[in-house]
């Protein structure tokens, strides 16, 4: 989770680490949940089009991934404006995302 308030991180820097070693048993992966908090200071919208570039071009084997779309500690719901939940659906509508789906 990307919770901001002062501790804003990259998907890359959640979650590079983990993918390096679950990415060397060369099996798909996933995401049981991830976010990013609303944030008066940095923009949702650009972290959620970086994340979902980044699972494209740099953690393939990422297969499945679940977006925790709450309103709890934080509000992590992908459609907490306007602008976060179109940069959630146009990074989706990538065909890449519609073409690989995991043959288990």
């Amino acid at each position: 989770y990307n919770w901001g308030q002062g501790n804003w991180e990259s998907f890359d820097q959640i979650f590079s680490s983990a993918y390096s070693t679950f990415s060397a048993y060369d099996k798909p992966l996933m995401i049981g949940e991830f976010a990013c908090a609303t944030d008066e200071v940095q923009s949702k919208t650009e972290w959620i089009t970086d994340a979902l570039s980044q699972i494209q071009n740099n953690y393939q084997q990422i297969r499945i991934f679940v977006w925790f779309s709450m309103k709890k500690e934080r509000d992590w719901q992908v459609n907490s404006s306007s602008s976060s939940l179109n940069a959630f659906k146009n990074a989706i509508d990538e065909d890449y995302f519609k073409e690989n789906t995991p043959n288990f």
